[in-house]
Protein backbone atom coordinates (compact mmCIF):
# COMPACT_ATOMS: atom_id res chain seq x y z
CA UNK A 1 0.00 0.00 0.00
CA UNK A 2 1.28 3.43 -0.59
CA UNK A 3 1.83 6.38 1.85
CA UNK A 4 -0.27 8.95 1.48
CA UNK A 5 -0.05 12.80 3.04
CA UNK A 6 -2.83 15.57 3.46
CA UNK A 7 -2.43 18.64 1.63
CA UNK A 8 -4.07 21.79 1.34
CA UNK A 9 -6.46 21.53 -1.86
CA UNK A 10 -8.10 24.11 -4.50
CA UNK A 11 -11.60 23.19 -5.59
CA UNK A 12 -13.51 23.82 -8.94
CA UNK A 13 -11.95 26.89 -10.62
CA UNK A 14 -11.73 29.85 -7.39
CA UNK A 15 -12.31 28.12 -4.03
CA UNK A 16 -9.77 27.45 -1.54
CA UNK A 17 -10.68 24.73 0.54
CA UNK A 18 -7.58 23.95 4.24
CA UNK A 19 -7.77 21.11 6.04
CA UNK A 20 -10.59 21.89 8.42
CA UNK A 21 -12.04 24.32 6.31
CA UNK A 22 -15.83 24.23 5.90
CA UNK A 23 -16.41 22.48 2.82
CA UNK A 24 -17.49 24.01 -0.47
CA UNK A 25 -20.85 21.94 -1.49
CA UNK A 26 -21.96 23.71 -4.47
CA UNK A 27 -19.09 22.58 -6.92
CA UNK A 28 -19.97 18.96 -5.75
CA UNK A 29 -23.16 18.12 -7.55
CA UNK A 30 -22.13 16.33 -10.98
CA UNK A 31 -24.58 13.64 -12.10
CA UNK A 32 -22.12 10.11 -11.50
CA UNK A 33 -18.61 10.81 -11.21
CA UNK A 34 -16.30 13.01 -11.44
CA UNK A 35 -13.11 12.66 -10.12
CA UNK A 36 -10.88 15.63 -11.18
CA UNK A 37 -6.98 16.83 -9.45
CA UNK A 38 -7.75 19.47 -7.15
CA UNK A 39 -4.53 20.02 -5.98
CA UNK A 40 -0.74 19.61 -7.35
CA UNK A 41 1.21 19.11 -4.10
CA UNK A 42 4.85 18.97 -3.14
CA UNK A 43 7.51 17.56 -5.06
CA UNK A 44 10.21 15.12 -4.83
CA UNK A 45 13.14 15.39 -6.71
CA UNK A 46 15.13 12.15 -7.78
CA UNK A 47 19.21 11.58 -9.06
CA UNK A 48 20.81 12.60 -12.15
CA UNK A 49 21.16 9.95 -14.52
CA UNK A 50 23.36 10.75 -17.58
CA UNK A 51 22.03 13.87 -19.25
CA UNK A 52 18.26 13.60 -17.10
CA UNK A 53 16.80 14.06 -14.25
CA UNK A 54 13.28 13.58 -12.89
CA UNK A 55 10.68 14.62 -10.33
CA UNK A 56 7.22 13.75 -9.22
CA UNK A 57 4.64 15.36 -7.56
CA UNK A 58 1.99 15.16 -4.73
CA UNK A 59 -1.70 14.92 -5.87
CA UNK A 60 -4.81 15.65 -3.83
CA UNK A 61 -7.93 13.90 -5.80
CA UNK A 62 -11.45 15.10 -5.34
CA UNK A 63 -14.70 13.23 -6.48
CA UNK A 64 -17.18 16.20 -7.53
CA UNK A 65 -20.10 12.99 -8.80
CA UNK A 66 -23.12 12.04 -6.49
CA UNK A 67 -21.54 8.80 -6.83
CA UNK A 68 -18.39 6.90 -6.03
CA UNK A 69 -15.43 6.62 -7.74
CA UNK A 70 -13.85 2.44 -7.85
CA UNK A 71 -10.16 2.64 -6.16
CA UNK A 72 -9.94 -0.98 -6.71
CA UNK A 73 -5.71 -1.31 -7.36
CA UNK A 74 -6.10 -4.80 -7.96
CA UNK A 75 -8.23 -4.38 -10.61
CA UNK A 76 -8.64 -1.98 -13.69
CA UNK A 77 -11.71 -0.44 -11.91
CA UNK A 78 -9.11 2.61 -10.42
CA UNK A 79 -7.67 5.87 -11.89
CA UNK A 80 -4.21 6.56 -13.57
CA UNK A 81 -1.86 9.99 -13.26
CA UNK A 82 -0.01 11.47 -15.89
CA UNK A 83 2.81 13.98 -15.10
CA UNK A 84 3.82 16.95 -17.50
CA UNK A 85 6.60 19.75 -16.96
CA UNK A 86 6.22 22.82 -18.81
CA UNK A 87 8.81 25.60 -19.57
CA UNK A 88 7.92 29.49 -20.26
CA UNK A 89 10.69 31.41 -21.97
CA UNK A 90 11.35 34.66 -24.13
CA UNK A 91 13.81 34.08 -27.31
CA UNK A 92 15.03 37.06 -29.45
CA UNK A 93 11.55 39.17 -28.13
CA UNK A 94 9.30 35.94 -28.78
CA UNK A 95 7.33 34.29 -26.21
CA UNK A 96 7.40 30.39 -25.88
CA UNK A 97 5.91 27.79 -23.64
CA UNK A 98 7.25 24.61 -24.20
CA UNK A 99 6.50 20.90 -22.42
CA UNK A 100 9.80 19.34 -21.46
CA UNK A 101 9.11 16.39 -19.40
CA UNK A 102 6.93 13.73 -19.18
CA UNK A 103 5.64 10.26 -17.09
CA UNK A 104 4.51 7.04 -17.57
CA UNK A 105 0.82 6.95 -15.40
CA UNK A 106 0.95 6.40 -11.87
CA UNK A 107 -1.86 3.49 -11.17
CA UNK A 108 -3.82 4.23 -8.05
CA UNK A 109 -5.43 1.85 -5.33
CA UNK A 110 -6.13 3.05 -1.87
CA UNK A 111 -8.80 6.10 -1.53
CA UNK A 112 -8.91 7.52 2.31
CA UNK A 113 -12.34 9.48 2.08
CA UNK A 114 -11.22 12.40 3.78
CA UNK A 115 -13.69 15.73 3.34
CA UNK A 116 -11.39 18.57 1.74
CA UNK A 117 -13.44 19.16 -0.86
CA UNK A 118 -17.32 18.95 -0.12
CA UNK A 119 -19.74 17.43 2.06
CA UNK A 120 -18.31 13.66 1.73
CA UNK A 121 -20.70 10.48 1.95
CA UNK A 122 -17.20 8.03 2.47
CA UNK A 123 -16.67 5.06 -0.02
CA UNK A 124 -13.96 2.46 1.46
CA UNK A 125 -10.71 2.08 1.02
CA UNK A 126 -11.16 0.91 -2.75
CA UNK A 127 -13.64 3.39 -3.60
CA UNK A 128 -13.91 6.96 -3.24
CA UNK A 129 -17.27 8.49 -2.03
CA UNK A 130 -19.14 11.31 -3.00
CA UNK A 131 -17.98 14.66 -2.37
CA UNK A 132 -14.52 12.75 -0.67
CA UNK A 133 -11.26 13.61 -1.50
CA UNK A 134 -7.87 11.18 -0.99
CA UNK A 135 -3.96 12.22 -1.56
CA UNK A 136 -1.12 10.82 -2.66
CA UNK A 137 2.50 11.59 -1.54
CA UNK A 138 5.02 12.74 -4.39
CA UNK A 139 7.20 9.70 -3.57
CA UNK A 140 3.98 7.26 -3.64
CA UNK A 141 3.23 8.94 -7.33
CA UNK A 142 6.99 8.47 -8.24
CA UNK A 143 7.13 4.38 -7.17
CA UNK A 144 8.51 3.45 -10.25
CA UNK A 145 6.81 -0.36 -10.02
CA UNK A 146 3.64 1.38 -9.59
CA UNK A 147 3.42 2.68 -13.48
CA UNK A 148 2.17 1.67 -16.84
CA UNK A 149 3.07 3.11 -20.37
CA UNK A 150 0.67 5.79 -21.81
CA UNK A 151 -0.37 4.00 -24.56
CA UNK A 152 -2.20 1.52 -22.34
CA UNK A 153 -4.73 3.87 -21.65
CA UNK A 154 -7.82 5.40 -23.38
CA UNK A 155 -8.45 8.74 -22.16
CA UNK A 156 -11.86 8.89 -23.53
CA UNK A 157 -13.08 5.70 -21.91
CA UNK A 158 -11.05 5.50 -18.94
CA UNK A 159 -10.34 2.01 -20.19
CA UNK A 160 -6.21 0.75 -19.47
CA UNK A 161 -4.59 -2.33 -19.61
CA UNK A 162 -4.37 -4.13 -16.47
CA UNK A 163 -2.14 -5.57 -15.24
CA UNK A 164 0.19 -3.27 -17.39
CA UNK A 165 3.15 -4.60 -19.00
CA UNK A 166 6.26 -4.31 -17.23
CA UNK A 167 9.15 -3.46 -19.64
CA UNK A 168 12.50 -3.77 -18.02
CA UNK A 169 14.05 -0.25 -16.17
CA UNK A 170 17.06 0.48 -14.43
CA UNK A 171 17.92 4.10 -12.93
CA UNK A 172 16.37 6.61 -10.94
CA UNK A 173 14.65 8.70 -13.99
CA UNK A 174 12.69 5.79 -15.86
CA UNK A 175 9.12 5.92 -15.90
CA UNK A 176 8.92 9.03 -13.83
CA UNK A 177 8.36 12.53 -14.94
CA UNK A 178 11.73 13.13 -16.85
CA UNK A 179 13.27 15.91 -18.47
CA UNK A 180 16.95 17.24 -19.91
CA UNK A 181 19.13 18.91 -17.49
CA UNK A 182 19.79 21.22 -20.35
CA UNK A 183 16.70 22.23 -20.54
CA UNK A 184 16.46 23.31 -16.60
CA UNK A 185 19.62 25.36 -16.46
CA UNK A 186 18.82 27.87 -18.94
CA UNK A 187 20.12 31.50 -18.71
CA UNK A 188 17.72 33.15 -20.25
CA UNK A 189 14.67 35.83 -19.52
CA UNK A 190 11.04 35.23 -18.47
CA UNK A 191 11.77 31.60 -17.27
CA UNK A 192 8.70 30.11 -15.75
CA UNK A 193 8.42 26.59 -14.24
CA UNK A 194 5.04 24.57 -14.33
CA UNK A 195 3.91 21.08 -13.44
CA UNK A 196 0.24 19.59 -14.83
CA UNK A 197 -1.16 16.18 -13.38
CA UNK A 198 -3.77 14.17 -15.50
CA UNK A 199 -6.16 12.30 -14.06
CA UNK A 200 -8.06 9.38 -16.03
CA UNK A 201 -10.50 7.88 -13.97
CA UNK A 202 -12.59 4.58 -15.40
CA UNK A 203 -16.10 5.30 -14.27
CA UNK A 204 -16.49 8.55 -15.79
CA UNK A 205 -18.41 9.70 -18.24
CA UNK A 206 -17.59 10.83 -21.54
CA UNK A 207 -19.10 14.19 -20.65
CA UNK A 208 -16.91 14.58 -17.99
CA UNK A 209 -13.35 13.66 -19.13
CA UNK A 210 -12.07 17.69 -19.90
CA UNK A 211 -11.77 18.68 -16.75
CA UNK A 212 -9.21 16.34 -15.53
CA UNK A 213 -5.64 17.96 -15.87
CA UNK A 214 -4.88 20.87 -13.52
CA UNK A 215 -1.23 22.92 -13.17
CA UNK A 216 0.44 24.65 -10.16
CA UNK A 217 3.82 26.99 -11.32
CA UNK A 218 7.04 25.28 -9.75
CA UNK A 219 10.33 27.47 -9.11
CA UNK A 220 13.62 25.93 -10.56
CA UNK A 221 17.09 25.90 -8.61
CA UNK A 222 19.67 24.87 -11.36
CA UNK A 223 22.52 23.07 -11.03
CA UNK A 224 24.21 19.74 -11.79
CA UNK A 225 21.28 18.64 -10.15
CA UNK A 226 18.41 20.76 -10.56
CA UNK A 227 15.37 21.08 -7.97
CA UNK A 228 11.86 22.39 -8.60
CA UNK A 229 9.53 23.13 -5.97
CA UNK A 230 5.91 24.09 -5.79
CA UNK A 231 4.72 27.87 -5.85
CA UNK A 232 1.05 29.73 -5.38
CA UNK A 233 -2.14 27.44 -5.38
CA UNK A 234 -3.65 24.95 -7.70
CA UNK A 235 -5.12 26.17 -11.07
CA UNK A 236 -7.78 23.30 -10.97
CA UNK A 237 -9.38 21.53 -13.85
CA UNK A 238 -7.41 23.63 -16.21
CA UNK A 239 -4.36 21.77 -18.56
CA UNK A 240 -1.41 23.74 -18.51
CA UNK A 241 -1.59 25.52 -21.76
CA UNK A 242 -3.87 28.17 -20.06
CA UNK A 243 -0.84 29.76 -17.73
CA UNK A 244 0.99 31.17 -21.18
CA UNK A 245 -1.97 33.34 -21.12
CA UNK A 246 -1.64 34.15 -17.48
CA UNK A 247 2.18 34.98 -18.90
CA UNK A 248 1.74 36.80 -21.72
CA UNK A 249 -1.87 38.60 -22.77
CA UNK A 250 -0.98 38.44 -26.44
CA UNK A 251 -2.00 34.67 -26.14
CA UNK A 252 -5.31 33.40 -27.60
CA UNK A 253 -7.03 29.90 -27.74
CA UNK A 254 -8.79 27.92 -29.62
CA UNK A 255 -10.20 24.18 -29.58
CA UNK A 256 -11.73 21.31 -31.57
CA UNK A 257 -13.06 18.18 -30.38
CA UNK A 258 -14.00 16.74 -34.16
CA UNK A 259 -10.84 14.55 -33.54
CA UNK A 260 -12.58 12.50 -30.70
CA UNK A 261 -11.10 14.54 -28.02
CA UNK A 262 -10.05 17.85 -26.72
CA UNK A 263 -7.42 19.66 -28.82
CA UNK A 264 -6.30 22.55 -27.74
CA UNK A 265 -4.04 25.49 -30.10
CA UNK A 266 -2.70 28.54 -28.27
CA UNK A 267 -1.42 30.71 -30.86
CA UNK A 268 0.83 34.68 -30.64
CA UNK A 269 2.26 36.59 -33.16
CA UNK A 270 5.26 38.75 -31.74
CA UNK A 271 6.52 41.99 -33.77
CA UNK A 272 10.36 41.24 -33.88
CA UNK A 273 11.95 43.83 -35.98
CA UNK A 274 10.62 46.05 -38.62
CA UNK A 275 8.90 44.10 -41.29
CA UNK A 276 9.08 40.92 -39.34
CA UNK A 277 6.36 38.48 -37.26
CA UNK A 278 7.45 35.43 -35.03
CA UNK A 279 4.28 32.64 -35.06
CA UNK A 280 3.90 31.06 -32.20
CA UNK A 281 1.60 27.76 -32.05
CA UNK A 282 1.29 25.53 -28.94
CA UNK A 283 -0.94 22.68 -29.94
CA UNK A 284 -2.28 20.63 -26.97
CA UNK A 285 -3.42 17.02 -27.07
CA UNK A 286 -5.21 16.82 -23.61
CA UNK A 287 -7.77 13.68 -24.36
CA UNK A 288 -7.85 12.32 -28.17
CA UNK A 289 -6.61 8.73 -28.18
CA UNK A 290 -6.36 8.95 -31.94
CA UNK A 291 -3.89 11.90 -31.62
CA UNK A 292 -3.15 13.93 -34.52
CA UNK A 293 -0.29 13.73 -37.40
CA UNK A 294 -0.19 16.98 -39.21
CA UNK A 295 -0.89 20.58 -38.77
CA UNK A 296 -1.20 23.56 -41.06
CA UNK A 297 -1.38 27.29 -40.99
CA UNK A 298 -2.60 29.34 -44.45
CA UNK A 299 0.30 32.23 -45.33
CA UNK A 300 -0.61 35.00 -47.58
CA UNK A 301 0.37 35.91 -51.14
CA UNK A 302 3.80 37.44 -51.22
CA UNK A 303 4.68 36.55 -47.34
CA UNK A 304 8.25 35.10 -47.12
CA UNK A 305 8.72 32.86 -44.26
CA UNK A 306 11.93 31.88 -42.04
CA UNK A 307 12.86 29.81 -39.28
CA UNK A 308 10.09 27.08 -39.33
CA UNK A 309 10.81 25.31 -35.97
CA UNK A 310 9.04 22.47 -34.09
CA UNK A 311 9.45 21.10 -30.67
CA UNK A 312 8.03 18.11 -29.09
CA UNK A 313 8.69 15.77 -25.62
CA UNK A 314 10.44 12.91 -25.18
CA UNK A 315 8.92 9.51 -24.66
CA UNK A 316 10.86 7.59 -22.53
CA UNK A 317 11.45 4.04 -20.97
CA UNK A 318 10.13 2.20 -23.63
CA UNK A 319 6.96 3.67 -23.50
CA UNK A 320 5.97 2.71 -26.71
CA UNK A 321 4.23 0.20 -28.50
CA UNK A 322 6.16 -3.14 -28.75
CA UNK A 323 7.70 -1.39 -25.46
CA UNK A 324 10.25 0.73 -27.50
CA UNK A 325 10.32 4.14 -27.29
CA UNK A 326 7.97 6.30 -29.45
CA UNK A 327 9.87 7.68 -32.64
CA UNK A 328 11.21 11.07 -31.80
CA UNK A 329 11.65 12.18 -35.00
CA UNK A 330 10.82 16.05 -35.92
CA UNK A 331 7.87 16.60 -37.84
CA UNK A 332 8.67 17.62 -41.44
CA UNK A 333 7.91 20.98 -42.49
CA UNK A 334 7.11 21.84 -46.24
CA UNK A 335 6.00 25.61 -47.37
CA UNK A 336 3.69 26.01 -50.81
CA UNK A 337 0.23 25.81 -51.82
CA UNK A 338 -0.62 29.03 -49.13
CA UNK A 339 0.50 27.33 -46.33
CA UNK A 340 2.92 25.48 -44.26
CA UNK A 341 2.46 22.27 -42.59
CA UNK A 342 4.22 20.04 -40.06
CA UNK A 343 3.33 16.12 -41.16
CA UNK A 344 4.93 12.68 -38.91
CA UNK A 345 4.61 9.70 -40.41
CA UNK A 346 0.72 7.87 -40.83
CA UNK A 347 -0.39 5.27 -38.76
CA UNK A 348 -0.42 2.54 -41.88
CA UNK A 349 3.50 3.59 -42.02
CA UNK A 350 4.80 3.46 -38.53
CA UNK A 351 2.32 3.08 -35.36
CA UNK A 352 4.49 4.45 -33.14
CA UNK A 353 4.99 7.31 -35.20
CA UNK A 354 6.28 10.79 -33.47
CA UNK A 355 2.57 11.80 -33.43
CA UNK A 356 1.02 14.12 -31.18
CA UNK A 357 -0.33 11.91 -28.36
CA UNK A 358 -2.74 12.94 -25.25
CA UNK A 359 -1.36 14.22 -22.60
CA UNK A 360 1.38 16.16 -25.09
CA UNK A 361 1.96 19.29 -26.62
CA UNK A 362 4.05 20.07 -29.35
CA UNK A 363 4.98 23.75 -30.85
CA UNK A 364 5.03 25.28 -34.16
CA UNK A 365 7.03 28.09 -35.17
CA UNK A 366 7.96 30.70 -37.92
CA UNK A 367 8.65 34.19 -38.90
CA UNK A 368 6.79 35.85 -41.70
CA UNK A 369 6.94 39.25 -43.19
CA UNK A 370 3.27 40.06 -42.52
CA UNK A 371 1.36 40.79 -39.53
CA UNK A 372 -1.56 38.76 -38.76
CA UNK A 373 -4.87 38.02 -40.41
CA UNK A 374 -7.62 35.45 -40.16
CA UNK A 375 -7.33 32.02 -41.29
CA UNK A 376 -8.33 28.68 -40.94
CA UNK A 377 -5.68 25.94 -39.57
CA UNK A 378 -6.22 21.92 -40.22
CA UNK A 379 -5.66 18.85 -37.69
CA UNK A 380 -5.10 15.95 -39.28
CA UNK A 381 -6.15 12.35 -37.61
CA UNK A 382 -3.25 9.84 -37.00
CA UNK A 383 -5.08 6.79 -36.24
CA UNK A 384 -7.48 6.68 -39.31
CA UNK A 385 -11.12 7.86 -38.59
CA UNK A 386 -14.02 10.40 -38.97
CA UNK A 387 -13.81 13.08 -39.70
CA UNK A 388 -10.29 12.37 -40.96
CA UNK A 389 -9.28 16.51 -40.56
CA UNK A 390 -10.44 19.29 -38.17
CA UNK A 391 -9.88 22.83 -38.79
CA UNK A 392 -9.73 26.05 -36.33
CA UNK A 393 -10.29 29.92 -36.86
CA UNK A 394 -6.41 30.96 -36.45
CA UNK A 395 -3.98 33.49 -37.15
CA UNK A 396 -2.49 33.70 -40.90
CA UNK A 397 0.77 35.33 -41.54
CA UNK A 398 -0.54 37.75 -43.97
CA UNK A 399 -4.20 37.89 -45.73
CA UNK A 400 -4.91 34.13 -46.76
CA UNK A 401 -8.75 34.93 -45.89
CA UNK A 402 -10.75 34.05 -48.72
CA UNK A 403 -13.01 37.23 -48.00
CA UNK A 404 -13.57 40.14 -45.77
CA UNK A 405 -14.47 40.44 -42.04
CA UNK A 406 -17.49 42.96 -41.65
CA UNK A 407 -20.03 43.81 -38.50
CA UNK A 408 -17.08 43.48 -35.81
CA UNK A 409 -18.61 43.78 -32.42
CA UNK A 410 -15.71 45.98 -31.14
CA UNK A 411 -17.85 49.16 -30.24
CA UNK A 412 -17.74 51.04 -33.84
CA UNK A 413 -20.19 52.71 -35.99
CA UNK A 414 -22.72 50.39 -34.40
CA UNK A 415 -22.38 49.58 -30.98
CA UNK A 416 -22.92 45.82 -29.08
CA UNK A 417 -26.56 45.62 -27.19
CA UNK A 418 -25.40 46.16 -23.75
CA UNK A 419 -21.49 47.68 -24.04
CA UNK A 420 -20.53 44.15 -24.84
CA UNK A 421 -17.59 45.21 -27.35
CA UNK A 422 -15.30 43.11 -27.98
CA UNK A 423 -11.05 43.76 -28.87
CA UNK A 424 -11.15 46.10 -31.90
CA UNK A 425 -9.07 44.00 -34.59
CA UNK A 426 -9.93 40.85 -33.18
CA UNK A 427 -12.75 39.95 -36.02
CA UNK A 428 -14.95 38.69 -34.03
CA UNK A 429 -18.69 39.17 -32.78
CA UNK A 430 -19.88 40.90 -29.24
CA UNK A 431 -19.18 39.06 -26.17
CA UNK A 432 -21.28 36.66 -25.08
CA UNK A 433 -21.33 35.15 -21.43
CA UNK A 434 -18.08 33.26 -21.58
CA UNK A 435 -16.75 36.74 -22.89
CA UNK A 436 -15.59 35.94 -25.90
CA UNK A 437 -16.96 37.03 -29.27
CA UNK A 438 -17.84 34.85 -31.71
CA UNK A 439 -15.94 34.70 -34.68
CA UNK A 440 -16.75 33.24 -37.83
CA UNK A 441 -13.65 32.70 -40.45
CA UNK A 442 -13.17 30.96 -43.74
CA UNK A 443 -10.62 29.00 -46.26
CA UNK A 444 -10.47 27.24 -48.86
CA UNK A 445 -11.93 28.27 -52.59
CA UNK A 446 -14.53 30.35 -53.28
CA UNK A 447 -15.02 28.90 -57.21
CA UNK A 448 -18.11 27.62 -58.58
CA UNK A 449 -17.63 23.97 -59.83
CA UNK A 450 -14.77 23.48 -57.56
CA UNK A 451 -16.12 24.81 -54.18
CA UNK A 452 -13.95 24.02 -51.32
CA UNK A 453 -15.24 26.76 -48.99
CA UNK A 454 -15.31 25.85 -45.45
CA UNK A 455 -16.74 28.24 -43.01
CA UNK A 456 -15.63 28.08 -39.59
CA UNK A 457 -16.37 29.78 -36.33
CA UNK A 458 -15.00 29.47 -32.64
CA UNK A 459 -15.22 31.12 -29.45
CA UNK A 460 -18.90 30.08 -28.56
CA UNK A 461 -20.66 28.52 -25.89
CA UNK A 462 -21.43 24.73 -25.97
CA UNK A 463 -24.75 25.26 -27.83
CA UNK A 464 -26.63 25.03 -31.22
CA UNK A 465 -24.94 27.46 -34.15
CA UNK A 466 -26.91 28.02 -37.24
CA UNK A 467 -24.54 29.20 -40.21
CA UNK A 468 -26.60 31.52 -42.24
CA UNK A 469 -26.08 32.94 -45.80
CA UNK A 470 -27.88 36.70 -46.60
CA UNK A 471 -26.96 37.91 -50.31
CA UNK A 472 -26.60 41.80 -48.78
CA UNK A 473 -24.56 43.31 -45.66
CA UNK A 474 -26.65 44.97 -43.50
CA UNK A 475 -26.39 48.99 -43.42
CA UNK A 476 -22.75 48.55 -45.68
CA UNK A 477 -21.37 45.79 -43.39
CA UNK A 478 -21.41 47.75 -39.65
CA UNK A 479 -25.05 45.86 -39.09
CA UNK A 480 -27.26 46.54 -36.94
CA UNK A 481 -28.48 45.00 -33.30
CA UNK A 482 -30.03 41.91 -32.95
CA UNK A 483 -30.17 39.72 -29.69
CA UNK A 484 -27.12 39.69 -28.02
CA UNK A 485 -24.67 40.59 -31.31
CA UNK A 486 -24.88 42.36 -34.43
CA UNK A 487 -27.01 41.05 -37.59
CA UNK A 488 -24.91 41.23 -40.63
CA UNK A 489 -26.22 38.99 -43.47
CA UNK A 490 -29.06 40.21 -45.04
CA UNK A 491 -31.31 40.67 -47.90
CA UNK A 492 -32.63 36.93 -49.44
CA UNK A 493 -30.95 34.62 -46.64
CA UNK A 494 -30.45 30.52 -46.97
CA UNK A 495 -29.93 28.53 -43.80
CA UNK A 496 -26.54 26.79 -44.40
CA UNK A 497 -26.88 24.19 -41.46
CA UNK A 498 -27.69 23.60 -38.00
CA UNK A 499 -24.67 22.64 -35.73
CA UNK A 500 -23.64 21.43 -32.25
CA UNK A 501 -20.70 22.89 -31.09
CA UNK A 502 -18.30 21.17 -29.47
CA UNK A 503 -14.75 23.18 -27.62
CA UNK A 504 -17.06 26.65 -28.25
CA UNK A 505 -16.38 25.69 -31.81
CA UNK A 506 -17.99 24.41 -35.06
CA UNK A 507 -17.71 24.74 -39.17
CA UNK A 508 -19.94 24.41 -42.53
CA UNK A 509 -19.84 21.98 -44.47
CA UNK A 510 -19.18 18.72 -42.57
CA UNK A 511 -19.10 15.21 -43.79
CA UNK A 512 -22.33 14.72 -45.69
CA UNK A 513 -23.08 18.39 -45.73
CA UNK A 514 -23.83 20.00 -49.05
CA UNK A 515 -20.86 22.52 -50.65
CA UNK A 516 -21.60 25.93 -49.46
CA UNK A 517 -22.59 27.37 -52.92
CA UNK A 518 -24.95 24.52 -53.38
CA UNK A 519 -26.65 24.58 -50.31
CA UNK A 520 -26.43 28.80 -50.54
CA UNK A 521 -28.53 28.28 -54.13
CA UNK A 522 -24.80 30.33 -55.38
CA UNK A 523 -25.27 30.11 -59.45
CA UNK A 524 -23.29 32.93 -60.67
CA UNK A 525 -20.54 35.04 -59.39
CA UNK A 526 -20.50 37.66 -57.04
CA UNK A 527 -21.19 37.80 -53.34
CA UNK A 528 -22.40 36.39 -50.64
CA UNK A 529 -22.20 37.22 -46.65
CA UNK A 530 -21.94 34.44 -44.04
CA UNK A 531 -22.73 34.62 -40.25
CA UNK A 532 -23.20 31.99 -37.36
CA UNK A 533 -26.44 32.72 -35.35
CA UNK A 534 -26.19 30.99 -31.93
CA UNK A 535 -27.42 30.25 -28.41
CA UNK A 536 -26.04 32.03 -25.33
CA UNK A 537 -27.17 32.24 -21.57
CA UNK A 538 -30.53 33.87 -20.81
CA UNK A 539 -29.44 35.82 -17.97
CA UNK A 540 -26.54 37.62 -20.01
CA UNK A 541 -26.79 40.63 -21.93
CA UNK A 542 -30.31 41.45 -23.45
CA UNK A 543 -33.51 39.18 -22.65
CA UNK A 544 -32.83 37.32 -26.02
CA UNK A 545 -30.92 34.21 -25.43
CA UNK A 546 -28.51 34.13 -28.46
CA UNK A 547 -25.77 36.01 -30.16
CA UNK A 548 -24.15 35.69 -33.75
CA UNK A 549 -20.56 35.86 -34.55
CA UNK A 550 -18.75 38.59 -37.10
CA UNK A 551 -20.33 38.56 -40.52
CA UNK A 552 -18.07 37.64 -43.00
CA UNK A 553 -18.01 38.48 -46.86
CA UNK A 554 -16.96 36.13 -49.59
CA UNK A 555 -16.45 36.69 -53.20
CA UNK A 556 -17.51 34.08 -55.85
CA UNK A 557 -16.16 33.68 -59.03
Amino acid sequence: MRSNHRFSTLIGLAALASVGATPVVAQCATPGVDVIVSEVGGATNYAVSGAYDALSLGVTFCNLGTQSADWQGATALHPVLGQALYRHRVVAGASRFEQIGLSWLHHQSTALNAALCCTCTPGSLSSLGAGCSTTSTASAVGTQGNMGPRHEADPQTGAFVWPSSDPPYAGSVARRLRFAVADANLAEPGLAWFAELHVVEPGESATERDDNASHRALTCVPGANPSFMTQGATTAQQPAIFAWQTLDAGVSYVETSALGGRVIVAQRASAIEPGWWHYEFVVHNQNATDAVRSFQVPIGSGTAVRNAGFHDVEHHSGDGLGDVDQDGTDWNVTLGDGRIAWTTDAFATNPNANALRWGTTYNFRFDASAAPSAGLAELERFVPGVPATATLAVMSAGSAAVGLVLCEGSGGAVPCPCANASTPGAGEGCLNSFATGGRLAAGGIAQLGSDTLVLAASGMPNSTALFFQGTTAIAGGVGAPFGDGLRCAGGSSVRLGTKLNAGGASSYPGPGDPSVSVKGLVTGPGSRVYQVWYRNAAAFCTASTFNLTNGFEVVWS
